[in-house]
């Protein structure tokens, strides 16, 4: 039927013709209105997962943190207790040393 470009380009046009006015139609706004709303419902159900995933991952970067600093406060109570120690035994030699010299 269309043999030559100029038949399907205005075949093309008129397809594309009726083609728009059946996407501006009542029904079809109507539709993209119940697609929107869809997408919006799934947006919304979306962000309130994420907030409660963000929460959660909050609550366990408290709970590291608590952690870390339990750990770091044992570190510097051993390495005291440590320099305890040595400064305890130090002072051995030293009241050794002495008794030596009297």
């Amino acid at each position: 039927m269309f043999k030559n470009g100029w038949g399907k380009f205005v075949g093309g046009f008129l397809v594309g013709s009726v083609g728009l006015s059946v996407l501006g139609s009542k029904i079809a706004q109507k539709g993209y209105r119940y697609v929107t709303a869809g997408a919006f419902i799934a947006k919304d159900s979306i962000m309130e997962k994420a907030e409660k995933i963000q929460g959660a991952a909050s609550d366990i970067a408290a709970d590291a943190n608590e952690i870390k600093e339990r750990y770091y406060e044992s570190c510097e109570e051993k390495e005291m207790q440590g320099e305890e120690t040595a400064a305890e035994f130090e002072g051995e030699d030293e009241t050794e040393e002495t008794a030596e010299e009297n």
